[in-house]
């Protein structure tokens, strides 16, 4: 059992912002997750979900084999060209490697990146020429799957690396 939830709304959304789910009871509507960015990156809930208490406001609380997805050509370019920072909240108990967040072409090879934990640590695994730039994978030092909230974040810095 994985649950989700952002950090607070800003009273406008900060300048380079790419997409946004809150995943509050306002911003989810039968499957559809509503983006707060500016990017209509609408997601669509795959499986069984329940909204529930989040660290912040609400959060989606996904069971078994669920997820968000969206189109590939509704967000940002698939490549890292420009420094990106991917972070969410996430309160799990699993043990496993389970996706948090991924992006690839629209035929699933080539760049891209998936944000995951494995061993109840960050990791951040890159492929296509993504791999050629930084690391094909890093993994952070900290277990985040304790049943508590954590705030998980990979800073990637172009011409420097990969932080968790």
């Amino acid at each position: 059992m994985w649950r989700f939830t952002p950090p607070p709304s800003p009273s406008s959304p900060p300048s380079g912002l790419v997409l946004r789910w809150t995943f509050d009871t306002a911003d989810v509507s039968a499957n559809a997750v509503a983006d707060d960015s500016d990017n209509s990156g609408t997601g669509q809930i795959q499986g069984s979900y329940t909204l529930v208490p989040g660290k912040l406001n609400q959060a989606l609380e996904l069971n078994g084999n669920a997820y968000v997805t969206m189109s590939a050509s509704s967000d940002s370019a698939v490549g890292l060209n420009n420094s990106t920072t991917l972070a969410l909240w996430i309160n799990t108990e699993s043990k496993g490697t389970v996706a948090l967040l991924s992006k690839y072409n629209a035929a699933g090879t080539g760049a891209g990146h998936i944000f995951r934990l494995s061993g109840g640590r960050p990791q951040l695994v890159l492929g296509g020429m993504d791999s050629q730039t930084y690391p094909p994978m890093a993994t952070g030092t900290v277990k985040v799957n304790d049943g508590n909230w954590h705030h998980v974040t990979v800073v990637i810095t172009v011409g420097e690396g990969i932080q968790f």
